[in-house]
């Protein structure tokens, strides 16, 4: 089913169009990578829930290596969290990393 929407091409003119989920997704994935399609297909946002439709269908089995240092900030703010939920630290917040391992290079 197609719904009409109101979406930003890259010249940052207001275009009406007819959105399917495929294309709605794609659409949003471009828009995100600013505007440039060959990025969507090396995005490397794992959790993004729209990672595995990126391409506007569904990816069954998508791996993606994650750098040693993401890995890392991943185990630590586990570790840390681990730790407040035990009490063995001040309620403190939990610092969050970055969604995408790109933030890290």
């Amino acid at each position: 089913m197609a719904v009409k929407h109101i979406i930003r091409d890259k010249n940052g003119k207001l275009v009406i169009v007819k959105l399917t989920f495929a294309k709605a997704i794609k659409l949003f994935c471009i828009e995100c990578m600013g505007f440039s399609q060959q990025d969507v297909k090396n995005c490397t946002s794992v959790l993004c829930p729209l990672f595995k439709y990126k391409t506007g269908i569904e990816e069954k089995d998508t791996k993606v290596k994650l750098s040693k240092k993401h890995k890392e900030a991943l185990v630590e703010g586990l570790r840390k969290a681990r730790k407040i939920k035990k009490g063995k630290a001040a309620s403190a917040p939990v610092s969050v990393s970055p969604s995408s391992p790109k933030h890290f290079k």
